[in-house]
């Protein structure tokens, strides 16, 4: 388990639990499980705010917000409509940023010298580097380059299949960076591939990352996997 997943999972874990023992009425009288609860919901909501996941960064806000109604003088807050309201909010302000989440990829690859910073622009299947956009829909790509350095893929709330059985990559090697949003990424590679998965993952999964050394080809996968799923199937 990565250790950025396991603080994930303890900030989570914990900001639940805290919840629950306000709930039931536990350490209230002295002060102590609120505002333990509302510190760690604040410190998740910041550090969700840094990775720019707009809907865990809202969500624990309207909890914090419902923690102390009281003190702030709205008791007749509706919870449901509340935490509802930060979600869409959250999905919103998500889509709009979408794109300047991944030029800051963009921008650190573009200081490798291998990396053309031509990447931050669409480009062919046949290119170096090659550019894949989805959004509410499917997409299927097959990346036919014979020196492929680089591939971005955007994906926010749809399905992309990538195809590279039919591609070489550069003798340095390549990078696959994903941004994975409620989103399903399938990349079908030749067997003589060796992905080292380097990706941020938040409740999401990366599987079918292979280990292996000796003379496979070797390619990076980076980025961020949010509320989505990517799969490296061997071809």
């Amino acid at each position: 388990m990565k250790r950025h997943s396991f603080l994930w999972g303890l900030f989570v874990l914990g900001g639940g639990l805290l919840l629950l023992a306000h709930a039931l009425g536990i350490g209230n009288s002295y002060g102590v499980v609120p505002i333990l609860g509302s510190f760690l919901l604040i410190l998740f909501s910041i550090m969700s705010f840094t990775r720019m996941n707009f809907v865990f960064g809202l969500v624990p806000l309207s909890l914090v917000t419902l923690i102390w109604q009281d003190e702030l003088g709205i008791s007749d807050v509706n919870p449901w409509l509340l935490m509802g309201s930060a979600v869409i909010l959250g999905i919103g302000l998500s889509i709009i940023f979408h794109k300047s989440k991944s030029c800051r990829y963009e921008r650190v690859f573009s200081r490798r010298p291998w990396m053309d910073h031509a990447a931050c622009s669409t480009s062919s299947d046949e290119g170096e580097s090659v550019n894949i956009e989805s959004t509410f829909g499917d997409q299927v790509k097959y990346v036919r380059s014979t020196d492929l350095k680089s591939v971005k893929i955007d994906s926010s709330f749809s399905s992309v299949k990538v195809y590279f059985d039919q591609c070489q990559v550069n003798p340095e090697g390549a990078t696959i960076f994903v941004d994975c949003s409620f989103s399903g990424v399938f990349l079908y590679i030749p067997r003589t591939w060796n992905i080292e998965n380097k990706a941020k993952v938040f409740a999401g999964s990366v599987e079918g990352a292979s280990t292996g050394g000796g003379d496979f080809i070797k390619v990076t996968l980076v980025g961020d996997v949010n509320f989505g799923s990517v799969k490296i199937i061997y071809v």
